[in-house]
């Protein structure tokens, strides 16, 4: 009887141990946008100045798919220890050239923004630069009446714009 105290006291010690601690983070939104973002499996929205506090379990992941309000990668997220912020990501000004008998749209994924919207829009031989980019590593894909035409795009950045040259 004695042993079995004693390991019932054993496995209740054990088992007291094991609860769960949880973790103070605070997540603040130092731009003027409104961020949406995902944090710990649900989706979340952090008007501009705003910050939020949450306890979470030790091991939980940063926020992911970071966002403004359009839908444009644009915010980039600070991480000092349990505090995560986020800030106006590096813009670069987007010039583009399409040398090409058809109006074509781009994109680069969700780093593109012209005027609210990820796609920019270029007409037969046309030249714009009323857009920005968020990223100097660009995956560019088209969007164009004739997906089998031959399209080659050329870019490079000198100072803070990306010139882009599609042939």
């Amino acid at each position: 009887m004695k042993k079995l105290v004693f390991v019932l006291g054993v496995i209740f010690l054990l088992l007291a141990g094991c609860e769960t601690k949880l973790y103070s983070v605070l997540i603040k939104n130092e731009s003027s946008k409104t961020v949406k973002y995902t944090y710990n499996g649900l989706s979340r929205e952090l008007a501009p100045t705003g910050s939020e506090a949450y306890e979470v379990k030790a091991y939980t992941l940063p926020p992911t798919d970071i966002k403004d309000e359009y839908g444009i990668a644009s915010i980039e997220m600070v991480r000092s220890g349990d505090i995560f912020t986020f800030e106006p990501a590096p813009e670069l000004h987007l010039y583009v050239k399409n040398t090409l008998s058809i109006p074509i749209e781009i994109k680069a994924d969700n780093y593109i923004d012209e005027g609210g919207s990820v796609k920019f829009e270029i007409g037969v031989n046309e030249e714009k630069t009323t857009a920005k980019i968020y990223t100097n590593k660009p995956n560019f894909s088209l969007i164009a009446d004739d997906p089998s035409y031959p399209i080659i795009i050329d870019w490079y950045i000198n100072g803070d714009t990306m010139y882009v040259i599609i042939r």
